[in-house]
């Protein structure tokens, strides 16, 4: 241990802690780690620092050490054999009932606050990317959200679009069915309106006809009364299928041509007022 008098203008002053002359205070001590000088008020020391047993380390050593350093101020025990001196003419203080200071709480207390500071920003900091992730992730998510929502209207639109569609060409194949009904409609009736106007065309020939046939069949009775023998009746014509002749026959008649006995005829369907004989 050493310590130094201002009032040698032998020894070093230079104090590590302030830019005061080493002549600012009576005594200085040095570190016992860095080898470098202090003033007692820097130092935060007394006068048991010039004790032989004790050990004086500085504060910027004791920051660097850790708790290594043990403090400011260590009692080695009973080592005999180390230097005891004092210059100076300071006092040497006995072993028995000497207290040493503890080291100062400025000290640990920054290195303490220096470490809770760093474990705050670590916190911080995976605080803050855990946070960032959180985000990330949350923005993914609300984009395939909205994916998903543009998925289901353009498929919802898709099929709104089909549906009407369908219903348009259902509509079409309606309108088709409906037009054709109405052709098919308005044919039958022509139909009907053509079959009422032939029947009754018809009717009034048969009717006419008939009169006629009364009155000629009259007149040639008239005409000739004496003849019994001769019956005015309505003869069916035959076409021959080979020499194409008319034949006039009656129903019971034979079916064949009068011209050259061929048998197929075809049936006319005109009519003929002939005179057959009766007999």
């Amino acid at each position: 241990m050493e310590y130094q008098d201002s009032h040698n203008p032998d020894a070093p002053r230079n104090c590590q802690s302030c830019d005061r002359p080493d002549t600012a205070e009576n005594e200085m001590v040095q570190c016992s780690v860095c080898r470098l000088w202090e003033h007692f008020g820097c130092a935060g020391v007394d006068g048991t620092v010039k004790h032989p047993d004790v050990r004086y380390v500085c504060k910027k050593c004791v920051v660097r050490q850790g708790p290594s350093a043990g403090g400011v101020l260590q009692v080695p025990g009973d080592d005999k054999h180390k230097k005891k001196t004092s210059k100076g003419g300071s006092k040497t203080a006995s072993k028995k009932g000497r207290t040493l200071p503890d080291p100062p709480k400025s000290v640990t207390s920054s290195v303490r606050a220096k470490l809770l500071e760093e474990e705050l920003k670590l916190v911080a900091e995976e605080q803050r990317l855990q946070e960032e992730a959180l985000q990330e992730q949350e923005d993914i998510r609300r984009r395939q959200l909205a994916e998903e929502e543009r998925r289901l209207l353009e498929k919802r639109r898709l099929a709104e679009e089909e549906s009407k569609m369908r219903e348009r060409k259902l509509q079409e194949e309606l309108e088709l069915k409906r037009m054709k009904m109405q052709i098919r409609k308005e044919s039958l009736e022509k139909r009907q309106a053509l079959i009422r106007e032939a029947a009754s065309t018809s009717s009034r020939s048969s009717s006419i006809q008939d009169s006629n046939e009364r009155q000629t069949t009259s007149a040639f009775q008239m005409s000739d009364p004496s003849s019994k023998d001769t019956v005015l009746k309505t003869a069916m014509i035959y076409v021959c299928g080979e020499c194409h002749h008319e034949n006039e026959m009656r129903p019971r008649d034979p079916i064949r041509c009068r011209e050259c006995g061929y048998r197929i005829m075809y049936k006319k369907r005109t009519k003929r007022l002939v005179v057959f004989d009766a007999r």
